[in-house]
């Protein structure tokens, strides 16, 4: 019995040490840390290319600090410097946007330089005050910035617009 009992035992160890070595040299690999480097540009692009489409004009300041929030470099600035115009133009037009993301894929990460391109299809409901809601749907491509606070959209454009 006592046999058969440091028999597991020394199996055991065994099994842990070849799991911990495993885990181990695994934590260095550089294919690892680009898959994660991947999954969270991916993941912030995809947050954030809903973000920049959803806009509620009964509360406009709120989303376009949002919008400034995900942003950086060329489309935080053009954001800030058009940020009373794009405020001014929702209240009138009295629309809330809300954007849904259908699909979305990484055609470039380079880690190193803390960039990614992200292409999306989005559909983006609008609805104005007295109207029935439309929906749209619309491509776009998104430049990622790694900075401090993360992934941050540098350049949105529209690739196309199809209908539902």
């Amino acid at each position: 019995m006592k046999a058969a009992l440091g028999v597991l035992v020394v199996l055991a160890l065994a099994a842990a040490g070849w799991f911990g070595w495993g885990w181990w040299s695994a934590s260095g690999d550089p294919g690892l840390r680009q898959a994660v480097e991947r999954d969270s540009a991916l993941a912030a692009g995809q947050a954030a290319v809903v973000e920049l489409n959803t806009l509620d004009h009964r509360d406009v300041e709120a989303g376009l600090a949002r919008w400034r929030a995900v942003a950086t470099g060329t489309l935080l600035e053009e954001l800030s410097q058009s940020k009373e115009q794009h405020a001014r133009d929702i209240r009138t037009a009295r629309t809330a946007t809300t954007a849904k993301l259908l699909s979305a894929a990484l055609t470039t990460v380079d880690g190193r330089a803390g960039a990614a391109t992200l292409i999306a299809a989005v559909e983006v409901t609008v609805a104005r005050e007295g109207a029935q809601a439309s929906t749209q749907r619309s491509r776009l491509s998104a430049e990622l910035v790694r900075t401090a606070q993360g992934w941050r959209v540098g350049r949105l454009q529209t690739m196309g617009v199809g209908g539902p």
